[in-house]
């Protein structure tokens, strides 16, 4: 189903070396696919496009796919071919209202007339469970970024197309041998699960990601709140002292745009080469999307600490360090503010999983009420 995270179970696998070839996405396997995104994408899918030939151009790109092979390596598929054919019954119901069964009859008649194979596939279906997606929601729709763009009655349209699908995959794979997994928890434990049962079926060894990882504390809150103070504290008491610019530099580095997801799964390698650590304090979370795909990613793993200070007590503390007069403190910390407040620095906290006041003067007594908080 979509939403359920396929593409970034695709991605870790990607990281097992050389056992896995990751195909292409199908429309890159046929020049009829519109370069179109976004509702203008819904329109040709739902609107322009006829349900044949829509079907047509899926089967075409099937048969390119199954041609990308890599000798020696397991092929990697977005979607096998029989979850196609659900989407292209979803898509038929939907649009014309008909049975879902006749649906399914429809498309597999096209399926026999176009499809040049029917390979046995490893098929593992990601069954989404709706209390827990509702559960990290507050996460989830923060990447949503497309959602306004869509008119109500797309949205209406898709969210029928999304309940035809579940019916569809439900028919489609009710009598062939299909692994599920139930998406119950975290991204990295779905992966785990997934790696467990490819280990079992092809007789690989692939390691489970972030065993050793028992708590990640990332620090998030405006200038001069306490963030390195507070990781620091920890530092001394056995955590691992990370800074989110590192792992930004080395995804950079490569001339790859450092997004939450890569910037996460780079800290994420971070953590599998060292593996004799088990707790780690991340700074800083300047913005909502990282602490959020953290979260996702690792659960409860991931705690998120938005330290609250008044900004009277913060300029005090810029004061101090900088060994400047209060206007000038002033000024820098209200600059830094600024910056922090455009990249949504306030939006980490209504995703915190801790809300810690550090206005007052006493830093030590404010370190071990924090060191309670967070049983360290």
């Amino acid at each position: 189903m979509d939403g359920v995270g396929k593409s970034q179970q695709i991605r870790l696998l990607s990281q097992s070396g050389e056992v896995f070839h990751i195909t292409k996405p199908l429309i890159q396997y046929s020049e009829r696919w519109p370069k179109l995104k976004g509702p203008d994408m819904s329109r040709w899918w739902f609107e322009k496009v006829s349900v044949e030939e829509l079907a047509d151009i899926i089967i075409e790109s099937l048969n390119a796919r199954n041609r990308d092979k890599v000798s020696g390596k397991i092929q990697v598929f977005d979607r096998g071919w029989r979850m196609f054919q659900a989407v292209c019954a979803a898509t038929w119901t939907t649009r014309e209202g008909i049975c879902i069964e006749d649906a399914i009859f429809r498309t597999d008649q096209c399926f026999r007339k176009a499809l040049d194979h029917y390979a046995e596939e490893y098929e593992v279906l990601l069954v989404p469970d709706d209390g827990y997606l509702r559960s990290i929601d507050g996460c989830r729709k923060l990447f949503r970024s497309e959602e306004g763009q869509y008119e109500a009655y797309m949205n209406e349209r898709y969210a029928l197309y999304q309940a035809n699908l579940r019916r569809a995959v439900g028919l489609c794979f009710a009598e062939v041998p299909v692994q599920r997994i139930p998406v119950t928890s975290p991204i990295i434990d779905i992966q785990n699960a997934l790696r467990s049962q490819l280990n079992q079926a092809y007789g690989i060894k692939l390691a489970p990601m972030a065993s050793s990882i028992s708590r990640v504390v990332g620090f998030g809150g405006l200038s001069e709140c306490g963030k390195s103070s507070f990781a620091d504290h920890l530092r001394r008491r056995g955590f691992y002292r990370l800074k989110l610019r590192y792992f930004i530099e080395i995804v950079e580095a490569r001339g790859e745009e450092a997004t939450p997801e890569m910037v996460a799964y780079e800290l994420l390698h971070f953590c599998q080469r060292h593996y004799y650590v088990t707790e780690y304090t991340v700074e800083s979370l300047h913005d909502p999307y990282m602490p959020a795909f953290l979260k996702l990613l690792l659960g409860n793993r991931m705690q998120v600490v938005y330290l609250d200070a008044d900004e009277e007590t913060r300029v005090s503390r810029a004061k101090t360090e900088m060994g400047v007069e209060e206007e000038k403190a002033r000024t820098e910390v209200q600059a830094k503010d600024r910056v922090k407040l455009s990249r949504g620095a306030l939006k980490v906290r209504d995703i915190a999983d801790l809300v810690f006041d550090n206005s007052s003067c006493s830093l030590v007594e404010n370190l071990q009420r924090f060191a309670q908080n967070v049983n360290a």
